[in-house]
């Protein structure tokens, strides 16, 4: 028999899973500093963003989607006429891998300005969490 508590007013994150299994469950943070996974059944669940750092985006060809603001990327691709300064930021951190942490967790990384997934995001994580410098990139 399946325990059940009310998910109304519930926080938590909506978190990709990137093992055997890929998948996007719903993470609820406890005050130990433990956390829950919840698998997501509802298939027309009411949710409303309170991050500071997404966005809903739309490229030129339309296609729509959310992700993190431009702030927290540390680029601004929607300038048309970017300064010297900005070139200049923006070549230097081409080869640079950005992340985002929460609760200590990286939860996404970026090269290039594009987010990794996979294998790819795994060794970027891996070399994330051995590299000296880590205290220093946070974002």
């Amino acid at each position: 028999m399946k325990k059940e508590t009310s998910a109304k007013g519930v926080k938590g994150f909506l978190i990709t899973l990137y093992d055997e299994n890929p998948r996007i469950v719903f993470r609820v943070y406890n005050k130990d500093k433990t956390f829950s996974d919840y698998e997501i059944h509802h298939d027309d669940l009411e949710v409303q963003i309170t991050d500071n750092f997404a966005s809903l985006l739309t490229d030129d060809k339309g296609n729509k989607s959310i992700d993190y603001n431009f702030l927290a990327l540390n680029c601004d691709p929607r300038s048309d006429n970017p300064t010297k300064k900005q070139l200049k930021d923006r070549e230097k951190s081409l080869n640079k891998l950005q992340y985002i942490s929460r609760g200590g967790k990286i939860v996404a990384v970026y090269k290039n300005k594009k987010k990794l997934v996979g294998e790819e995001l795994k060794r970027a994580i891996e070399k994330i969490e051995q590299s000296p410098a880590k205290k220093r990139t946070k974002k």
